[in-house]
């Protein structure tokens, strides 16, 4: 039976073995256990004639094989001298049955159509809101290379109200552009283990995540924390066994809602869209327009094959990115937002390199970072922050559960914690956020700038907020509580 192939599976029983037999004369006359005890012997013969090894992972992406590194698609791989099909290469894509991203990274492309690629995409928005997509699609295919150089690879948020564009750009630009041969975009409320699976389908190739809403927050929001954080997500078995699932994949989030828990923020580059950029007419409705009708396939080869060549001399263009970063944001960042934005601005200036563009100035990154970070104020948004603005704003509106005083000369606002905390979370959770222990609250609340030391008024344990001080510190506060009038009609 020479040159006929048969599956794992068919060594197992019979009637396997049988459905396999591309001859309907091919019949095995022995029992089952008999063919079990069939496969290690040919293997063994195998062995023996030099049969021929190459390693396989069902994770699409960027790998290091002993000292060479190769990006691994589900049809080929690429090195920095040559690209493989098939089991040829040092390495070889496992299929699986689960859903994965499809590459293409063998189509030619011309160095003028990558110049034109170069001066077209910056144009599809404002370069506030596309450079910092630019830079996290292109340092991608980098993320277990970043990862090496101790930088988490960013969660990207991609914000804007209907017709903004939102998944225009990434499904039918950005996707395709880096290789994906069906881009589609995964509704970001699915379950659990298909969001496991997809996120541990690659290592480099990016995911997206579409119509993300505040009742998928609490869902979504310990993805984002521990994809951010440890790449794992250990699941428990009934036999009291573990199963541990890689969350490895680089992923974006799109949708009208950004993510607003404190903790997530602090691990997103974000990008703002807006309808009106986009309007019939506009500079990039017509490069988008232009985009859909000339964009050439091939970038994605070039693009890695290129970095791949490239990669020992990328050390000192990632030090340069966080020098021109720290130049241009002197001020105190969280480590998590500055490196965060290091790894957009790498991406950018990798973009520019291999497309021939001009590099633009950091500052591009300066709307996604005061996304996530005041920069007036030097400080991150908090829980305590959250809580703060819910109860000047319900005092003020005269609709409290709790106690509360308003000094009108220090325009200090005064409630009780204890049950001003319960009011919270009770809210909260009927809204579908998450919230806060008292205890932490207490701790950010004496750490916020507009926090005045507790103290004992109307006979009661109460902690101040100024409301002046909450205002600078850019919470959504009233200046002052307004005099309650009730007008009595008879």
């Amino acid at each position: 039976w020479e040159e006929e192939g048969f599956s794992r599976s068919a060594f197992t029983s019979v009637s396997r073995f049988d459905r396999e037999a591309p001859v309907a004369a091919w019949q095995w006359l022995g029992r089952d256990d008999d063919l079990r005890k069939l496969l290690p012997y040919l293997l063994d013969q195998l062995r023996s004639m030099g049969l021929p090894k190459v390693g396989a992972t069902s994770v699409l992406g960027l790998h290091k094989i002993g000292e060479q590194w190769c990006f691994l698609g589900d049809k080929e791989v690429i090195t920095a001298g040559e690209t493989f099909t098939g089991y040829d290469g040092p390495l070889c894509w496992l299929p699986s049955r689960k859903e994965h991203p499809e590459l293409d990274l063998t189509s030619p492309i011309s160095d003028a159509e990558i110049r034109w690629l170069g001066q077209m995409i910056p144009k599809l928005n404002e370069p506030e809101t596309i450079y910092p997509m630019i830079g996290w699609y292109s340092a991608a295919c980098l993320k277990p290379w970043l990862e090496l150089h101790h930088y988490r690879y960013p969660i990207l948020n991609v914000v804007g109200t209907r017709g903004s564009g939102k998944t225009t750009l990434i499904q039918r630009v950005f996707l395709s552009l880096f290789g994906q041969t069906d881009p589609k975009t995964y509704d970001a409320g699915t379950t659990r283990f298909v969001t496991l699976a997809l996120l541990g389908s690659s290592n480099a190739v990016p995911i997206a995540f579409s119509e993300f809403r505040y009742e998928f927050v609490e869902r979504l929001l310990r993805t984002v924390l521990l994809a951010y954080d440890t790449g794992h997500d250990p699941r428990g078995r009934g036999d009291q066994t573990t199963v541990d699932y890689p969350l490895s994949a680089p992923f974006s989030i799109d949708g009208e809602d950004l993510v607003s828990d404190p903790a997530a923020r602090e691990r997103l580059v974000v990008a703002h869209l807006h309808p009106d950029t986009i309007a019939e007419g506009t500079d990039p409705y017509n490069a988008f327009q232009e985009i859909r009708e000339h964009k050439p396939f091939g970038f994605a080869g070039y693009y890695i094959k290129s970095i791949l060549q490239d990669l020992n001399e990328l050390d000192d263009m990632l030090v340069e990115a966080r020098a021109k970063v720290f130049e241009a944001f002197p001020s105190s960042l969280p480590d998590r937002v500055r490196n965060n934005h290091i790894v957009a601005y790498f991406g950018v200036m990798l973009w520019c390199k291999y497309t021939h563009s001009d590099l633009p100035d950091p500052e591009v990154m300066r709307a996604s970072i005061t996304s996530v970070f005041n920069l007036e104020a030097g400080r991150a948004t908090t829980l305590a922050d959250v809580m703060v603005e819910d109860v000047c704003n319900a005092v003020a509106q005269g609709s409290t559960f709790f106690n509360t005083a308003y000094d009108v000369e220090t325009n200090v606002l005064w409630f009780q914690l204890s049950p001003a905390h319960t009011w919270w979370v009770t809210s909260r959770r009927r809204s579908g956020r998450g919230a806060l222990e008292r205890d932490a609250i207490k701790s950010q609340l004496l750490e916020a700038p507009y926090s005045v030391p507790p103290q004992v008024v109307s006979n009661a344990w109460m902690y101040g907020v100024s409301l002046e001080d909450a205002v600078d510190a850019g919470l959504d506060v009233p200046l002052k509580i307004p005099d309650r009038v009730f007008t009595v009609r008879f």
